[in-house]
């Protein structure tokens, strides 16, 4: 769990918004116009449109739209977690979907008989009092018309490492040989080289793709809420990168 935590934790404290508290304080302490007119600067380049929308763009770039019928057969389809959150209304939970493109994406796979099995991992974090998104993607899964004899949901995991961990056992054990990966496009590069170490052929199938139908107009170059959310997200990401490519 403290491996877990730390891993939650360390993105957040160098963070475009944890650089930008930092050296308003410098600048406050230490009276520094230097510093404070820097985290000016960082917050409006990190809140710029144009900033978020490119740095999605690139973290996009290798894994683009593929239809049903480019997509191979393989042993399995792997939906990775990461697409609901929770809220309690009135003493009940209430389960919102955050990114449904992977749970769809996969149940589309599978009707298209791309596999016989369909797999989902695990997600949920040691502190979550909330029950695994497996588990609520087999109960849907089901409804919308799948065998539940062709489900499989991994253990409880936490993050990309521990699901490829989970589903390389599950492999192993069913003589798995090859499976398509579905994630989010931005998180499909990190995702499919740790589940090439796991299982011997990983085909990729990019879903949640950034939203860029619009061109450059002067509102990219206004500051806002939202872009800077787009922005930390994605430097996150690729932080994630550079650690499990020294890692791996």
């Amino acid at each position: 769990m403290t491996k877990i935590l730390a891993h939650k934790l360390l993105p957040l404290l160098i963070s475009p918004l944890a650089l930008v508290f930092l050296l308003l304080l410098i600048g406050l302490l230490r009276r520094s116009a230097s510093s404070i007119a820097a985290a000016v600067i960082i917050l409006w380049v990190a809140a710029t449109p144009l900033v978020g929308s490119s740095l999605w763009r690139f973290l996009e770039r290798d894994f683009q739209h593929i239809t049903l019928d480019e997509v191979v057969r393989a042993d399995a389809i792997v939906v990775l977690s990461g697409a609901l959150s929770f809220s309690n209304s009135k003493g009940r939970l209430i389960q919102e979907w955050g990114d449904p493109d992977r749970f769809f994406g996969g149940i589309d796979l599978f009707k298209a008989n791309k596999a016989r099995y369909l797999v989902f991992t695990g997600g949920k974090l040691p502190w979550s009092i909330y029950p695994p998104e497996g588990l609520i993607f087999r109960e849907r899964a089901i409804n919308s018309g799948v065998n539940p004899t062709s489900i499989i949901v991994t253990r409880d995991v936490a993050n990309s490492a521990q699901e490829a961990k989970a589903v390389g056992q599950i492999a192993s054990e069913l003589g798995f040989q090859s499976i398509i990966l579905v994630t989010s496009s931005y998180h499909m590069h990190r995702a499919l080289g740790l589940f090439e170490k796991e299982v011997a052929e990983v085909f990729p199938y990019p879903v949640d793709f950034f939203p860029t139908g619009h061109g450059l107009t002067a509102f990219e170059l206004i500051p806002s809420a939202s872009s800077f959310s787009h922005t930390s997200y994605a430097l996150r990401e690729l932080l994630g990168r550079a650690y499990y490519s020294w890692m791996l």
